[in-house]
């Protein structure tokens, strides 16, 4: 079996590349990250093509502190896309990342690939509507993605062979939207035990921690209101992230001492704050995987977070965290109260945290992942209509996809 990823950033497609390989499965990468980038991603040069040109172009807009027009993002992304077309070669699996990927994909088809889209987070259409709801309530604008952008992202859930997804709830998103069960393949991301793990704590201050952007969309806002009105003496709440012009008017509202901004840190810095915390809360109103639970499981934190982060896949309610369900105040309050009073029982939640942590590596992942795609190939050679285990027909006249997307 050979496969093939092609991915225009970076996500987790290393992870599973360096898998891959281990394995003896990869045969080739197509990244826009520039090679330099790329030297610890376990990828060898020889299976490596970077196609650098639009992300230098956009990493160079940001560091003068400007977003990406949609237009010029438009471009970026269709050149990437025109350049990974004509790099593909023969392959069996192609992994490929949505935005403006319709030319990879037909490129990959033509050479005998079956297709498996990546999807991280959830069905866009899905998304956008989770998402205006949510900035309508705090009477804040959301910006909706690139109407260019979104067709794209239709067509090409409608020509993959599979959508690779890393939890229910994008799963659930794509069925709500019409994608054919069997077309879904739920493949749950890993976390790096090696580089997440307990550090030395330095004080006994109660911290509950949230790590990611600080936004509306991260469900930061319920957070903060949750935790002034608990008002616990010596505790603290502290934000890892960046904050987004959304999300201000909030924090100005609940200015509070005991709410600490820490700014954006570096992953190295990651595992020391996990460890200066007792509780980690994830509350997101959309959030395909929060791999920020299973780094914060790894610390040996329990979670707090909401059914709409993909922690569902990790927590088991009342044993290694607690689930609930998005904008519920009370309950954020609640299980936070607990957590606070009962030092035994966040040490004992914290302990299965890491345990559960323990499975749910990037090699669990890789296994999981080559299965699903030895599978594909298994049922096209048998050549069967039965799918049961997923996977389409194989049809004399090309591939034949099961399920739309739209």
């Amino acid at each position: 079996m050979k496969v093939t990823i092609v991915v225009h950033g970076k996500f987790h497609a290393f992870h599973l590349a360096a898998e891959l390989e281990r394995r003896a499965l990869l045969h080739r990468v197509i990244s826009g990250y520039p090679r330099f980038r790329l030297r610890d991603s376990g990828v060898p040069k020889e299976k490596l093509t970077t196609l650098p040109a639009a992300q230098l172009v956009r990493h160079g807009l940001a560091r003068t502190g400007r977003r990406v027009p949609p237009a010029v993002n438009w471009v970026l992304l269709n050149l990437f896309d025109i350049q990974a077309s004509r790099c593909i070669d023969p392959t069996d699996i192609a992994v490929v990342w949505p935005d403006c990927a319709q030319r990879t994909i037909q490129a990959a088809r033509s050479r005998g690939a079956w297709i498996v889209l990546e999807a991280g987070s959830t069905h866009m259409v899905y998304r956008q509507k989770l998402l205006e709801e949510e900035y309508q309530r705090f009477g804040a604008r959301y910006a909706p993605v690139d109407a260019r952008v979104l067709r794209s992202h239709l067509a090409e859930y409608g020509m993959a062979d599979y959508i690779a997804v890393p939890s229910a709830f994008v799963r659930d998103s794509f069925l709500q939207m019409g994608t054919a069960p069997e077309k879904i393949l739920q493949l749950p991301y890993g976390v790096d035990l090696s580089r997440f793990q307990p550090v030395p704590r330095e004080d006994d201050t109660f911290r509950v921690l949230f790590c990611g952007g600080i936004s509306l969309r991260k469900g930061v806002q319920y957070l903060i209101r949750a935790f002034s009105e608990l008002d616990l003496p010596d505790a603290r709440l502290w934000l890892v992230g960046s904050p987004e012009a959304d999300i201000i008017p909030i924090l100005r509202r609940h200015r509070d001492s005991r709410i600490v901004l820490k700014g954006r840190q570096n992953q190295d810095r990651l595992p020391w704050y996990y460890s200066q915390a007792d509780v980690f809360c994830l509350p997101s109103i959309e959030d395909g995987f929060g791999m920020v639970i299973a780094e914060a499981m790894a610390s040996g934190l329990p979670i707090i977070c909401t059914t709409n982060t993909g922690g569902s896949e990790l927590v088991q309610d009342g044993i290694e965290g607690f689930v609930v369900t998005i904008r519920d105040v009370e309950a954020l309050k609640q299980r936070m109260l607990l957590l606070y009073k009962d030092r035994d029982r966040r040490r004992q939640m914290g302990r299965a945290a890491m345990a559960r942590a323990k499975e749910a590596t990037w090699a669990e992942y890789g296994t999981r992942c080559a299965e699903a795609y030895g599978q594909i190939l298994n049922r096209a050679a048998r050549g069967s209509a039965d799918f049961s285990d997923g996977c389409p027909p194989a049809t004399s006249g090309g591939r034949t996809t099961t399920g739309k997307a739209e």
